[in-house]
């Protein structure tokens, strides 16, 4: 397996959508995670992670906020694994 992240892809850490006790954050909170990300309003927004588990929270949080969201099932594992897609190192940002 490659290293890296989907070339292009923002960073939205799970962590920083929930709190301790597994609560979702309040919107303003979320909206500040997703805006650093370089998510814009009207923007749909596709999760993944390793294996699309993880990425499920981003989306539900995504949703919350009004934004289409989806979840690509195949995440990182599926994409890192053909060595034709695009993958960048470091950490993901801002597109």
């Amino acid at each position: 397996m490659r290293p890296g992240h989907i070339a292009g892809a923002g960073n939205v850490p799970l962590t920083e959508l929930f709190d301790a006790w597994g609560r979702i954050r309040h919107p303003a909170e979320l909206e500040r995670v997703f805006s650093a990300a370089g998510v814009m309003p009207g923007d749909t927004v596709v999760a993944y992670c390793f294996t699309g588990v993880l990425g499920t929270g981003i989306t539900f949080a995504a949703k919350t906020l009004g934004y289409e969201a989806l979840l690509y099932d195949g995440s990182y594992e599926e994409w890192g694994a053909d060595l034709q897609r695009p993958v960048e190192t470091g950490r993901g940002g801002p597109r």
